[in-house]
C-alpha cells in the first residue's frame, strides 16, 4: 500500500513538473496581455485620441516584449530548476527527519498521533534513503523530457554555468553583479548556479 502510494506520488510529480507548472507559469506570464486585449474588446481602448492611442500601443508593445523575455531564454528553465532543487532537498532531508523522529519518538508524540510505530519510522527512513538515487534517475528523465517538450537547452545552460563558475573572479559569487536578462525573482537563483 505504501509503495503504491509512493509510485502514484512520483507519477503525479512527473505530470506536475512536465505539464502543470509550465502551464501555470505560461498563464501567469500571459495574463497582462490578456488584460489589455480584454480592455480593448470591452471598449476602453476605443474612442481614444491619437496620443492616448499611441500610449496604449506603446504599453501593449512593452507588455509583449516582457512576455517574450519571460517565455524564452533561461527563465523557464531556471523556474523548473528551482522546483527541482526544492524537491531534491526535501528528498535528501526526509531520511534525516525520520531518524530524528525516531530519536524523539516519545517526546514529540508525532508518530503516535499518526499511528506510526518507532520501528516503522526506521523502515520509512531506509526506504527514503534507497529512493534518493532512483529519484535522481527520474529527475534526469524529467529534465530530458522538458528539454524535448519545451525546447529548453538544459545541457547548454549547465555548460555555460560550469564555464561561468570556473572563470569567476571571486570565490563567493552571490555578491557579484546579476544577469539583467533574468527576471529579478530568479536572479539570486541564477547566481547560485
Amino acid at each position: 500500500e505504501f509503495s503504491l502510494c509512493y509510485l502514484l506520488e512520483v507519477g503525479l510529480n512527473c505530470v506536475q513538473r512536465l505539464f502543470l507548472y509550465p502551464f501555470v507559469k505560461a498563464v501567469i506570464t500571459l495574463s497582462p496581455r490578456w488584460k489589455l486585449m480584454a480592455a480593448e474588446k470591452l471598449g476602453r481602448a476605443r474612442g481614444l485620441t491619437r496620443e492616448e492611442r499611441a500610449d496604449w500601443e506603446t504599453k501593449y508593445r512593452k507588455v509583449n516584449e516582457e512576455i517574450e523575455l519571460r517565455m524564452e531564454g533561461a527563465e523557464p528553465l531556471l523556474d523548473s530548476l528551482a522546483f527541482y532543487s526544492v524537491e531534491k532537498t526535501g528528498s535528501i532531508v526526509l531520511p534525516i527527519m525520520c531518524f530524528l523522529l525516531m530519536l524523539v519518538y516519545h517526546e514529540s508524540e508525532m508518530g503516535l498521533r499518526y499511528n506510526i510505530d518507532q520501528h516503522e519510522l526506521l523502515y520509512y527512513a531506509m526506504f527514503s534513503m534507497c529512493m534518493i538515487p532512483w529519484m535522481s534517475l527520474v529527475d534526469v528523465c524529467i529534465l530530458g523530457s522538458q528539454e524535448l517538450l519545451y525546447g529548453w537547452r538544459v545541457y547548454d545552460y549547465f555548460s555555460y554555468q560550469r564555464w561561468r563558475f570556473s572563470n569567476r573572479s571571486r570565490k563567493w559569487n552571490l555578491t557579484s553583479t546579476v544577469d539583467e536578462s533574468v527576471s529579478p525573482s530568479l536572479q539570486g537563483f541564477d547566481l547560485l548556479c
